[in-house]
């Protein structure tokens, strides 16, 4: 059976296939997404799979208008899951990883993310059978090739709270026989598999030399396993913020030149020890809190993203202004993130026309329109009051005053992200640059968030570029504890002066051209990649 195509006659006799309507019914209790790569791996999971209550069959969905990718819906012991196997797309299987669950992840929002499957074993105390829970994944093959030297620079996830559910797993007693007779050069007979746990190597090389293997480990000299899907997992669900995820690997082989000698049994043997492993956790009806799993996750997810912006009404290009505000609105509401921002006049209007488009586009429940966006008003006084009002108008400007400084300090303390864009006001009948936006600039550096100023857009934002990104020692050290600070919270092992380095060229190109109709749109894709890049 090929499970990523359209149903045969066979699979009708297996599943009930159901359409999407279907899946937004059930979504709220896929929390679960089981992610595998090979047929063994997918049989075995299906095998170990029961129905969701109230159905006779899995349920299988196929995402016929977007990947055509099959989607495998029932019960894991405890928990309903989501099963799907990754994509053979013809390129790397990093690539075709991340491409088929940044799919998945769109259409079944999950809360957890697990790979379970087969690996080959690294330290010299692994045998098949084994299984590593991996509590790191590292990607071996990214280095800097130098005259001199080569300059190792792996990227490295770790997902801290799910695998702190199965470090408490004590070595099990698999009880199980093999299927069929062993030669001596498996070098395993009579033993019994042993639960590792520790750094995994992921990259695109199918590990099957003696020779290569003592070089990794000359380089990983505490690597537990290595296979070719850990990395595209990790990185997709860090990409998506699913931070909760887990690798988990039989090991199939030893990466010694033998991977082919009972390949078959070798591979059913390990994946079946890693649904044993995974069966410790999903058996157990408390391993993940029932309230926290009723709990939209869809808001949790999202970046949190603060606009800071203004134009007066003499500013320069309004329609140009009102254009790009609703096109970036519109696209960060399409990109599942949460825009936080203050409505006054010049741009509040046009913030909120690109909210709702996004909204639209993305046909979201009216139900869950909040998740998306947070508006603080920013209102004014009047000048033309009646003489009978004036009194009362200074009372109300103090009030006013002390009512836009509450509201700042809510917006910019819930954000970690804050976009500078254009920036004018009048002053005395002129237009000039508001100082709002510098005072908004404090609480981002306050909150060491991550400081995006669209200098295209001229004004304020170009000169809050300019100050961001100076050569000064302060705006170094203020970066550098940026990065330190996501390196720390979303478990992502990184250069912080690469990281650095890249953040600052890649925000070159929405500073250097003045913006235009015709260049909208290439800035709000880069703005909207700094973000998920950075953020």
């Amino acid at each position: 059976m090929d499970k990523n195509n359209i149903d045969s006659e066979n699979d009708k006799l297996k599943y009930f296939s159901v359409d999407l309507k279907k899946i937004q019914e059930l979504e709220p209790r896929l929390n679960f997404l089981f992610v595998v790569h090979n047929d063994i791996e997918m049989d075995e999971m299906l095998h170990s799979m029961n129905t969701l209550d109230g159905y006779g069959k899995l349920l299988k969905y196929i995402d016929a208008c977007g990947s055509k990718q099959s989607y495998f819906i029932g019960k894991f012991f405890k928990y309903d899951i989501v099963l799907m196997q990754t994509a053979d797309m013809g390129y790397s299987e990093v690539d075709a990883v991340i491409n088929t669950l940044n799919s998945a992840i769109a259409i079944f929002k999950p809360r957890f993310i697990v790979m379970p499957g087969i690996a080959a074993g690294m330290d010299k105390e692994i045998n098949i059978g084994d299984v590593v829970i991996a509590k790191q994944i590292i990607g071996y093959e990214i280095k800097k090739i130098g005259k001199k030297e080569n300059i190792l620079r792996c990227p490295s996830y770790y997902s801290h709270r799910m695998f702190n559910l199965f470090n408490g797993i004590p070595t099990l007693d698999f009880n199980r026989k093999w299927e069929c007779e062993l030669t001596d050069e498996n070098e395993i007979i009579n033993k019994s598999p042993k639960i590792y746990k520790g750094i995994m190597l992921s990259g695109e090389k199918l590990l099957d030399n003696r020779n290569f293997k003592k070089q990794l480990l000359l380089e990983f000299k505490e690597a537990k396993a290595l296979d070719m899907e850990g990395l595209g997992v990790a990185s997709a669900s860090i990409f998506n913020r699913v931070y909760d995820w887990i690798v988990i690997k039989g090991i199939s082989d030893l990466g010694d030149g033998k991977k082919k000698t009972n390949k078959d049994i070798n591979q059913k043997f390990a994946m079946r020890n890693a649904i044993k492993v995974l069966k410790e956790v999903f058996n157990d009806t408390t391993s993940f809190g029932k309230d926290e799993l009723k709990l939209d996750y869809a808001e949790y997810r999202m970046k949190k993203v603060m606009i800071s912006s203004s134009q007066c009404e003499k500013g320069e290009n309004l329609e140009l202004t009102s254009s790009f505000l609703k096109r970036l609105s519109a696209k960060l509401i399409e990109s599942d993130i949460k825009i936080i921002s203050g409505y006054g006049l010049g741009v509040g209007p046009e913030i909120m026309t690109g909210i709702f488009e996004g909204l639209l586009k993305k046909n979201v429940e009216i139900k869950k329109y909040s998740q998306y966006f947070a508006i603080y008003p920013f209102p004014r006084i009047e000048k033309r009051l009646s003489s009978y009002c004036e009194e009362r108008s200074k009372s109300q400007d103090f009030a006013l005053e002390s009512y836009k400084k509450v509201n700042r300090d809510m917006l910019c303390n819930n954000a970690k992200i804050f976009i500078f864009a254009f920036g004018q006001k009048l002053k005395d009948g002129v237009p000039t640059c508001a100082e709002g936006m510098f005072e908004e600039l404090d609480y981002a550096l306050k909150n060491k968030a991550l400081i995006i100023p669209i200098g295209a857009t001229g004004s304020t934002a170009k000169k809050i570029y300019e100050k961001t990104t100076e050569n000064d020692d302060s705006i170094k050290k203020y970066y550098a504890e940026y990065f330190l600070n996501r390196k720390k919270e979303y478990g992502i092992e990184i250069n912080i002066e690469d990281r650095l380095r890249q953040y600052l060229e890649d925000l070159k190109y929405i500073n250097i051209k003045n913006l235009t109709f015709e260049n909208i749109d290439n800035i709000v894709d880069v703005t909207i990649k700094l973000i998920n890049t950075y953020g």
